[in-house]
């Protein structure tokens, strides 16, 4: 047997003591082997956003030439109803009610009578009316809210995201902005064409505090256009009627005004856009003239589209798109099909009519064109990629183009 004294002895043999080792140098390696995984782990995340990439420039140039139908939601009269797409669903309005519809089921619905509806929609919130009457309904996700009887018949509508209503209202040569919270007034603005116009259009940001409205008024002999814009804030407070601002607009009819956020406004007019920062005081960010008859013009998703007819090219219409952030257009795209239907979807347009459907990259090229079989009433997008509602043939349909 080996001795304990033996054993330890032999065993020392095997270990090699190194005097004043260099840690500078071990430093350096650890160094180096810390940068090479940091390196790797560089290397791995930029192929990845090179696929990323790859895979998304695929998709913005791929070519759609048909679609699959996903489901059947529901029946529609769609001829003579609205349909807009509101969270995770579409909203349906009629003259006899309103109706949520999500998936295959009906979330909610709620009954009403009105002769010509008119609505505004504000995150949870949507506000009915009628132009023929004197009652604004209000719901949000879970259906019925409030109604409120206003002072006569409403020509325009809005709502804020706290549930409030703006209703603009013609009563002989006067007319008045009310805004409402349930039946509690809270503002009335008063006017007439002689005196501070005619309200042709107005806007509101989306806490309610900021008001913009087109009004059409006489100069002597001259028709013009007046913007006032309010602000019911603190802001405000000192100003009369809260306007913080007015442009006036001569030979120019603006019959739309839309807030984009809750700080950009764009008006509208027969011949012009104007864009206008409106965070507490309006200042005009662009102003873009349009040499030729506007024939349809959208504001949707911080763009502002104009269509007009050509009169010197081998193509009938050319569609011109501008971002709210710049004056330089982002699109020119000429073509000779009638569309009545204009719509911002994700990085392309929609454009379409009873018979047909295109949709042009924002470069100019065709993600997709199709004639339809039968007659479509609607098309509205979803929060899904390429995944559309068909509204046609008195039902909804929800597709995905392939």
């Amino acid at each position: 047997m080996v001795s304990r004294e033996k054993y330890l002895k032999e065993k020392k043999k095997g270990f090699r003591t190194i005097e004043n080792p260099d840690i500078g140098e071990y430093e350096k390696k650890i160094k180096r082997h810390r940068m090479k995984n940091i390196l790797i782990i560089i290397g791995v995340i930029a192929v990845v956003f090179i696929i990323v990439g790859i895979n998304i420039l695929k998709e913005k140039t791929k070519v759609y030439g048909d679609y699959d139908i996903e489901s059947t939601l529901a029946d529609a009269n769609a001829v003579n109803n609205n349909f807009f797409k509101y969270k995770n669903g579409i909203i349906e309005v009629s003259r006899d009610g309103i109706s949520y519809i999500e998936g295959k089921q009906t979330i909610w619905n709620y009954a009403y009578e009105i002769k010509n509806p008119i609505y505004a929609v504000c995150d949870n919130y949507i506000a009915v009316g009628d132009t023929l009457g004197t009652k604004v309904y209000i719901f949000n996700e879970s259906g019925y809210k409030s109604e409120t009887d206003v002072y006569g018949t409403p020509t325009d509508i809005a709502v804020t995201n706290t549930g409030c209503i703006i209703v603009c209202i013609e009563e002989n040569t006067t007319n008045y902005i009310y805004m409402y919270s349930q039946d509690t007034q809270i503002y009335k603005i008063k006017t007439d064409i002689s005196g501070g116009g005619y309200p042709l259009a107005m806007a509101s940001s989306k806490d309610g505090q900021k008001l913009v409205v087109s009004y059409l008024y006489i100069d002597g002999e001259k028709m013009m256009t007046k913007v006032v814009f309010y602000n019911f804030s603190g802001v405000g407070q000192n100003e009369s009627e809260r306007a913080v601002g007015a442009w006036h607009y001569e030979d120019t009819i603006i019959p739309k005004v839309q807030f984009t956020d809750n700080d950009t406004v764009v008006l509208l007019g027969d011949n012009m856009i104007s864009v206008y920062d409106y965070r507490q005081i309006p200042e005009n960010h662009y102003e873009v003239n349009i040499e030729h008859e506007i024939k349809k013009a959208f504001i949707e998703n911080g763009y502002i589209g104009i269509v007009y007819n050509l009169t010197d090219s081998n193509n009938s219409h050319e569609l011109c798109v501008y971002s709210t952030s710049k004056q330089k257009p982002v699109l020119k795209y000429a073509y000779n099909e009638d569309y009545t239907e204009y719509m911002v979807a994700e990085d392309y347009i929609m454009m379409y009519n009873t018979s047909a459907c295109r949709m042009i990259n924002f470069n100019g090229s065709v993600k997709f064109d199709y004639t339809f079989k039968n007659i479509i009433n609607r098309l509205v997008k979803t929060d899904s990629h390429n995944q559309f509602y068909l509204i046609a043939d008195g039902s909804i349909r929800k597709i995905r183009l392939k």
